[in-house]
């Protein structure tokens, strides 16, 4: 869960005071992802987690924005280095599984993905940082047609084609 950004945001979790002492708490100047920055300093001091479905939070937008929706390269960015983190973590203690190498790699084609249509170049980076060989993509960032052209052609071949299609898609002024 933690690498595919599926953890809940730090509002909802019952937190035990010396397990956020022990890991020096919150990072202030992390510029974004906080929460998954405090997980992955949680997960490598060796703190427990348990899941329990029938907790709840309440996520508020601010009318000014957040980070998050202002700067989406940013928080590539910044998400990008707290995958390699937990990556290099796993790997340091014999514990990157190769489900967990895909679940990184899944996170990483996802924000590919979105990186693709603002800046091409980054998002071929950050696609190349995939390690799994082959991969193959899932989630709604990939549906069918999408992962059918990714195996045929890879990232740049499927993007391309999610491009064309959209476009071709997309209303005209002499359908409104």
């Amino acid at each position: 869960m933690r690498a595919l950004w599926h953890l809940p945001q730090t509002g909802a979790p019952i937190w035990r005071r010396e397990a956020l002492l022990d890991v020096g708490g919150f990072t202030i100047d992390q510029p974004c992802c906080q929460e998954h920055e405090l997980y992955l300093r949680l997960l490598i001091a060796g703190k427990r987690f348990r899941y329990a479905d029938a907790g709840g939070a309440v996520y508020r937008r601010f009318e000014t924005g957040t980070l998050s929706t202002k700067n989406p390269a940013k928080v590539r960015l910044e998400r990008r280095k707290i995958e390699n983190r937990l990556q290099e973590h796993l790997a340091s203690i014999n514990e990157l599984t190769p489900y967990r190498q895909w679940a990184i790699d899944q996170a990483r084609f996802d924000m590919a993905r979105s990186a693709w249509s603002v800046d091409p170049k980054e998002a071929l980076a950050i696609h190349e940082e995939i390690v799994s060989k082959p991969f193959y993509p899932q989630g709604a960032a990939a549906p069918r047609g999408y992962r059918f052209a990714y195996r045929l052609g890879g990232f740049r071949f499927a993007e391309r084609l999610a491009a064309l299609r959209r476009k071709n898609s997309a209303p005209t002024e002499s359908d409104a």
